[in-house]
């Protein structure tokens, strides 16, 4: 790499890291990693082989899901664009992306694992690490690329990181010594972290380091493949130019970038640059409708929108999936619990559970609340403003639409594999719903957009699951975890297997999951976009 291309590459790591930090990302990593390893330090029964499971799903979010966004935030704004017609290469900038996100990387794993008191190779270990989120990073960039959003984005991704598993199944006891797995791109960072923890052999290491190596070399240039033909996209040219071409991404960036329609508003725009809504603002008669008519008008464009971005069809199988990986995983998963000196059958009631009283609500929720971020990213919240629909009946309408779309989930789920029954289970959804409308709502609330939202989630997912400690010591040791909202349902359904009464949890769930949705409404409400200049 030439001297200007060094220059070039290590002022974007520093804007890399400017924009990190004010997205919250250093924040949100340096308070899961105290938090995590304080965790890990009260569960004495954690197998020390488990430890790569866990650095793999932590770096999942921290890099793949993170470098996704960036990228996403990026393109959006417009200054993707702008550094392809720059004199700056597609390789220097995913150098710049994978090299700000290595760093936070190993920030956290070295945080998890000092304040832990786990002993490693620390050799090893930081390779592992950063290898590992080189890997992921440029994996996110390759995926992310046929994607213009983040809400679109979110269930997919989890189809493209199903693969992430692989290298960790012989840690599980699955087909441990076969070969095949040195084909996965993450066997070699895996193998190091292995080695670090004294579960591999450390004459592996030259081996997984090439193999890391390569496969990094292997994922550079198909994400820049990728980047290329989304550029080319944005500019309105054929992705056949982009496919043709070894050259810099600016000979391939030519014309003016299309801009999309807005997304509640497809029509003209005005002299003063805001477009027209579809939205009728008035009757035949010259009266204004009333909320109800407004909402009914949004109906139509809704069901466009997701249509468009294929979210229904993802809204769909998001909760057939979930219940069939719990299905289909529980006796696997019970036996491998057993074999490692757990209760099998009380941790799996527990962990089937949080999946569908906690994390098929949460998932919901968090998609619409990416849809809101988008809306409030490009100004839709003030254009709500000068219709007869107010901010909060739209927000309050976008978080009911969360919660009705997680009750008949969360039920189907309950009833075919917690044994609940179809009454038990439908009643324990509802009281679940207001969930799922607190997650959309906290997201628009206290997010300024996607980047931030990323680092939101992933601080709360941590929040939202600390009420598992509580129920795995037999519940009610921890009081003060009735503040997290999920602990409610997990107490709930708990009872239900104990055959105890379970109503008044249930009614707990409902009344501190109304309350936080309320609280994130009337906070949203009062907040604003800040305005945006128009072209």
């Amino acid at each position: 790499m030439s001297a200007p291309a060094l220059r070039r590459t290590a002022v974007t790591v520093r804007l890399n890291l400017r924009l990190q930090a004010a997205g919250g990302y250093w924040l949100v990593v340096v308070v899961v990693g105290l938090v995590g390893a304080l965790l890990l330090r009260g569960l004495a029964a954690l197998p020390p082989r488990w430890w790569p499971v866990l650095l793999l799903g932590e770096m999942t979010i921290t890099c793949f899901y993170f470098a996704a966004v960036q990228v996403l935030a990026e393109r959006g704004e417009g200054s993707l664009m702008c550094r392809a017609v720059s004199p700056m290469r597609v390789g220097e900038y995913l150098a710049a992306l994978a090299a700000s996100l290595v760093l936070l990387a190993v920030v956290e794993s070295a945080a998890l694992v000092l304040v832990s008191g786990t002993a490693v190779a620390w050799p090893a270990f930081l390779a592992g690490v950063a290898l590992l989120a080189v890997l992921e990073v440029l994996y996110g960039a390759v995926a992310v690329a046929g994607y213009r959003s983040a809400a679109s984005f979110l269930l997919p991704s989890g189809v493209w990181t199903i693969g992430f598993a692989v290298p960790v199944l012989p840690l599980l006891g699955v087909a441990e010594g076969w070969w095949g797995y040195w084909l996965h791109p993450l066997q070699g960072p895996v193998v190091l972290l292995r080695i670090a923890f004294g579960q591999a052999p450390a004459a592996l290491s030259v081996p997984a380091v090439l193999a890391a190596a390569i496969w990094s070399l292997v994922g550079g240039a198909v994400a820049g493949r990728r980047l290329r033909g989304a550029v080319v996209d944005d500019a309105g040219g054929s992705r056949r130019r982009a496919a043709g071409s070894a050259a810099r991404w600016d000979d391939i960036a030519s014309g003016s970038p299309r801009r999309a329609p807005h997304r509640l508003c497809p029509r003209s725009r005005h002299p003063s640059g805001l477009p027209d809504l579809p939205l009728r603002l008035r009757r035949p008669g010259g009266r204004r409708p009333g909320t109800v008519g407004v909402l009914a008008a949004l109906v139509p464009m809704d069901v466009r929108r997701l249509a468009r971005d294929d979210l229904l069809w993802w809204l769909a199988l998001l909760p057939l999936v979930m219940v069939l990986a719990v299905r289909l995983g529980a006796e696997p998963l019970a036996g491998m619990l057993h074999a490692h000196g757990l209760d099998g059958e009380a941790w799996l009631a527990l962990l089937t559970g949080l999946v569908l009283t906690v994390v098929l609500p949460v998932m919901i929720g968090t998609v619409v609340g990416f849809m809101l971020l988008q809306d409030k990213e490009e100004a839709t919240w003030q254009m709500i403003a000068v219709t007869p629909l107010s901010l909060h009946r739209y927000l309050g309408w976008r978080a009911g639409q969360a919660a009705a779309v997680s009750v008949p989930a969360v039920a189907a789920g309950l009833a075919s594999c917690a044994g609940t029954g179809w009454a038990r289970a439908t009643a324990l959804a509802l009281a679940c719903a207001p969930l799922a409308a607190a997650t959309a709502l906290a997201l628009a609330a206290f997010a300024t957009g996607t980047v931030q939202g990323v680092a939101a989630v992933k601080l709360g997912l941590l929040v939202l699951v600390l009420p598992v400690l509580d129920h795995a010591g037999g519940g009610g040791q921890a009081p003060w975890f009735a503040v997290v909202p999920t602990w409610w349902p997990l107490r709930a359904l708990a009872a239900m297997g104990e055959g105890a009464a379970w109503l008044p949890w249930a009614a707990g769930a409902l009344g501190w999951g109304t309350a936080l949705a309320a609280g994130c409404l009337w906070w949203a409400g009062r907040s604003r976009a800040p305005q945006r200049t128009a072209p």
